[in-house]
């Protein structure tokens, strides 16, 4: 599944390079999964029979709204992710709380304690270094409205969090397939600042009007972004039984509540498509991840861990390892996320020994 615009131009979410053997990817895969429309375009016309568009999921609740009390924003401290924009709006608003939920990157530590610095000195600004993932939606719960101001995205993860907890959401340039003005579900900004400020001012001022953008929200996350709906159209796609799902190296903290090591949306949603195809009885579903000291989560029964390699291993130990896990659960289909090296090896892997390999695009350009 494509995660980030970028990936569905054959580009690194991080760095915006090309990967050379994208090919691979594109050719050996049995379906490519892209969240949206707009990543589904950028792809070669020769391969367009190949991709099915399966919007990103969350497990859709009924909630019990809670009094909302501030303006919020949430990503890793990355510079693409723009946070400055988010601090610049709270000193525009005095008067309105705001909260920010931005744990540091590995690799990015010193940006990271800049804009922590920043935000010490802003009174309506409260800064949150961590919160757990299965803790955040409490956050969502109480915000008035979502602000994003990243550059580019595929479809964000917090946007799905803050419509299925009736959070209106103003994005300063990111707008996957038109959905806030189809679905009503907040405003886009066209990378106008001056418009990001006007909507918040609107928002929080109109109760109305935000009651109509709350309900829209609610609405379209049950329509669109139900887990249950969304992998149905999965197994319908792939009809196999035996299914093994890839983990990246930095899904700790999913299965491990106790860790603190940050993950991308990527990562969250294996988790929701795994654990929901663990619940059908017509399907084996075993999820490989690298080979964490501890596990310790709260739907441990719904998953079929298989520990693979140590993060440490050298690369063929890496490769031994994998190989001897693949030959003993005997798959049907390989599902794996994100762009990287690996994935381009792992599709012509999975071509040679003959198993049905599915790509989940993650950023637009990759």
């Amino acid at each position: 599944m494509f995660a980030h615009d970028r990936e569905s131009m054959g580009r690194y979410q991080k760095t915006n390079k090309r990967n050379l053997l994208f090919f691979f990817l594109l050719r050996f895969s049995e379906l490519l999964i892209t969240q949206s429309d707009f990543q589904k375009q950028y792809l070669p016309k020769m391969y367009q029979s190949k991709i099915r568009v399966i919007k990103s999921g969350y497990e859709i609740n009924k909630i019990n709204k809670k009094k909302k009390k501030y303006v919020l924003w949430v990503g890793r401290l990355e510079p693409w992710k723009e946070p400055e924009k988010f601090i610049e709006l709270a000193k525009n608003f005095p008067q309105m709380e705001f909260v920010m939920v931005a744990p540091t990157l590995e690799g990015y530590e010193e940006y990271g304690k800049v804009v922590q610095k920043e935000t010490e000195y802003i009174q309506n600004l409260t800064y949150i270094p961590f919160v757990k993932f299965n803790e955040i939606d409490y956050y969502f719960n109480e915000a008035k409205l979502f602000i994003n101001t990243s550059k580019e995205e595929g479809f964000p993860n917090t946007f799905i969090q803050s419509c299925k907890n009736k959070t209106p959401i103003i994005s300063l340039n990111v707008n996957p397939d038109n959905f806030l003005e189809t679905y009503n579900c907040g405003y886009f900004c066209y990378n106008d600042f001056n418009l990001m400020q006007k909507y918040v001012k609107e928002l929080i001022e109109d109760n109305s009007l935000f009651e109509s953008k709350s309900e829209s929200a609610y609405k379209y996350a049950i329509d669109v972004h139900d887990i249950k709906n969304n992998v149905k159209k999965l197994v319908d796609y792939v009809n196999y039984r035996q299914i093994i799902i890839i983990f990246p190296k930095d899904s700790e903290a999913l299965f491990n509540k106790e860790s603190k090591r940050t993950f991308g949306g990527a990562n969250i949603q294996m988790y929701f498509i795994a654990k929901e195809l663990g619940e059908k009885d017509n399907v084996n579903t075993f999820s490989f991840i690298p080979n964490y000291n501890t596990i310790k989560f709260n739907d441990e029964d719904k998953f079929h861990l298989i520990k693979t390699f140590n993060e440490k291993d050298n690369i063929l130990k890496k490769v031994w390892t994998f190989h001897k896990k693949i030959i003993e659960v005997k798959p049907d289909i390989v599902v794996q996320r994100g762009l990287t090296l690996i994935s381009c090896f792992l599709a012509l892997y999975c071509r040679i020994i003959n198993i049905k390999f599915v790509f989940m695009f993650a950023h637009d350009i990759e």
